[in-house]
């Protein structure tokens, strides 16, 4: 009896394979295909996230020696036009790798040159766009402080304290104290006293002892004393 349900089984298994054997096969076939793909794809991906490194590492290569010619002070117009010429170049790369950590770097180097000629707008725009490109990446904070920067330069204090207050919700951004210092700052000249007397406590109470809390609770005494805040 054991044995004659053993055989019916069997003989069920081997009709229900029989039946659905092209079915089977198709999606083993299929597996097989995507599995194909996708090392393909990752293949072409890695080779032109390492080509586009190799490109980046060359421009900047190329931008140090032309700015170590003849000094900071002293820019031939033949040396400026080549770093026009390579900022066209890094400005390409960047364009056509937006989403990936090729993009960060070529963003960040972009807005480097941009600020370096006091193009602080456009700087801005690069390093957000370098944040964007890698969000998770521990430089997405580091990118928005300099935009923030770029914005101080440019007289956007509004802007400024919006990329700032990003940075300091990261908590992988090593500059937190700074960010927390340049708030306080910011609305201190802005005279929102009691906001600014929030930034200086936060960076106290975070980071005590360190030079930017020494300077914070120095301003808050300061503050205290002058009677703009209780």
């Amino acid at each position: 009896m054991e044995n004659e349900e053993k055989k019916s089984l069997s003989s069920r298994v081997n009709a229900w394979l029989m039946k659905y054997r092209i079915i089977l096969l198709s999606v083993v076939g299929l597996l097989i295909v995507a599995a194909i793909v996708f090392a393909v794809v990752y293949t072409i991906d890695l080779n032109n996230k390492k080509e586009g490194f190799n490109t980046l590492d060359d421009l900047q290569y190329q931008y140090v020696t032309v700015k170590n010619e003849n000094g900071p002070d002293n820019e031939t117009d033949e040396q400026k036009a080549k770093v026009q010429e390579i900022l066209i170049q890094v400005k390409n790369l960047a364009s056509k790798n937006e989403k990936n950590a090729v993009g960060s770097r070529a963003y960040m180097f972009q807005a480097e040159i941009e600020y370096s000629l006091k193009q602080y707008a456009n700087a801005k725009d690069s390093w957000i766009k370098a944040a964007a490109a890698n969000e998770k990446a521990y430089t997405a904070p580091l990118c928005w402080y300099n935009a923030a920067v770029c914005c101080e330069s440019e007289g956007d204090m509004d802007g400024a304290v919006e990329l700032l207050l990003k940075t300091i919700d990261r908590k992988d951004f090593s500059m937190k104290a700074r960010a927390l210092f340049s708030l306080g700052r910011i609305e201190d000249q802005r005279k929102n006293y009691v906001k600014a007397a929030e930034y200086y406590t936060k960076l106290n109470d975070e980071f005590d002892n360190i030079s930017w809390a020494q300077f914070a609770k120095s301003r808050l005494l300061e503050l205290e004393v002058e009677g703009l805040i209780q």
